[in-house]
């Protein structure tokens, strides 16, 4: 399944969000000229210092590999869930905020992956990740546009993300034989970063509260049981 949009609503436009998306691109385009003797990750050689290394880390590394990808495939994949997710937390965060949250759920998802794989780590995705797990508690409603097969159809965003987390990267660390070269780990940090983040950010009234988040969902939920509840009980009284 592709997402390609969303129709969670937008008052201002996501500048930041566009800005990250514009700056990958670009650094994209300057890393990867056609060389022959390229890093086998796709980068330049000159690059490489600049990726995600266990064996050879330097703090700056956990905030440039966000900004590097593998190839063509790796940054619009990447991108796309960017934009589909980003514009909306970026509208609810303002510009700065969200800056910043992009890069500590990048940092957050770098540790998590150096902690579990010696593998040299590249791509925005564990950020990207941290902002879906935003994304679901902010608008867990919210409907995701996706390509499936020969359709478009509407999937809320929190059947979406839940099915992403468990199919592709809780799958992806159980089966372990799966060498598809992802860092599943550091998605599941970026998750669990932006799902926690958001709820710190909503308890303490950081971000403005609506009817349509998570915990909103949850109070309405646990109001309508417990009204079942009494119901119940007065009717078998």
């Amino acid at each position: 399944m592709i997402p390609i949009g969303t129709d969670a609503t937008r008052q201002r436009t996501p500048w930041m969000n566009w800005t990250i998306i514009a700056l990958c691109f670009a650094i994209y385009f300057i890393s990867h000229p056609h060389n022959p003797n390229a890093h086998y990750l796709g980068v330049n050689p000159g690059w490489g210092k600049f990726l995600l290394w266990r064996q050879h880390l330097h703090l700056y590394q956990f905030v440039t590999y966000l900004f590097l990808h593998a190839n063509i495939l790796h940054i619009l994949g990447n991108m796309l869930f960017l934009w589909v997710f980003g514009d909306a937390v970026n509208e609810r965060l303002g510009h700065l905020a969200y800056l910043l949250f992009f890069l500590a759920g990048g940092i957050f998802a770098g540790v998590g992956q150096v902690l579990t794989s010696g593998a040299p780590t590249l791509g925005a995705s564990g950020a990207i990740a941290s902002v879906a797990g935003m994304f679901l508690v902010l608008a867990p409603l919210s409907n995701i546009r996706v390509w499936f097969f020969f359709f478009i159809i509407n999937v809320p965003s929190l059947l979406f993300v839940l099915f992403e987390i468990v199919t592709f990267d809780l799958a992806g660390e159980i089966f372990p034989g799966r060498h598809d070269d992802v860092a599943h780990f550091a998605h599941l940090t970026g998750y669990m970063t932006g799902f926690t983040v958001g709820i710190l950010l909503l308890a303490l009234r950081l971000v403005p509260r609506d009817y349509y988040d998570l915990p909103a969902l949850i109070d309405r939920w646990r109001h309508k049981y417990a009204g079942r509840r009494i119901t119940n009980s007065a009717t078998h009284q």
